[in-house]
């Protein structure tokens, strides 16, 4: 009787560890926290927003190593695409880099454009002070 008592002890002291463990490796999966669609999407806006501001990254060393050509394409897709999601700051200096290549490419008239475009929509965007200065000092007479 002494020895059925002692085993059954154990059982359930190994039943309680195991079950301890199981809930300690048991994680809620992050779609349970989720309650709307709207959260849905701040949460994909969240992600797509990291992927491109990396491609955002890479374009901009383009420009820094002077190959406008190969820049402006990406930058007006990155451009477009920080629209889509709602990412100001980040579209605004898409749309300034692209402006930027336009001007190094002797395209005045199209940087004028990207730059009014940047000052007009982006007022709040660091990218917005910069873009409408180099607006400016395109439209003064050489």
């Amino acid at each position: 009787m002494k020895r059925s008592r002692t085993w059954l002890a154990w059982v359930a002291l190994a039943a309680t560890v195991a079950g301890g463990l199981a809930g300690c490796m048991v994680r809620e999966p992050v779609y349970s926290r989720i309650e709307t669609d709207s959260q849905i999407e701040a949460i994909h806006r969240e992600h797509l927003s990291a992927h491109l501001t990396e491609r955002l990254d890479e374009v901009v060393l383009l420009v820094v190593q002077l190959e406008y050509d190969q820049a402006e394409a990406p930058l007006y897709w990155l451009a477009d695409q920080f629209d889509d999601i709602q990412d100001a700051s980040h579209a605004a200096e898409a749309w300034f880099w692209l402006g930027y290549c336009h001007e190094k490419r002797g395209q005045v008239a199209a940087a004028r454009d990207v730059y009014g475009r940047v000052a007009a929509l982006y007022s709040a965007a660091p990218a917005s002070r910069i873009a409408e200065r180099r607006l400016q000092r395109l439209s003064e007479p050489a």
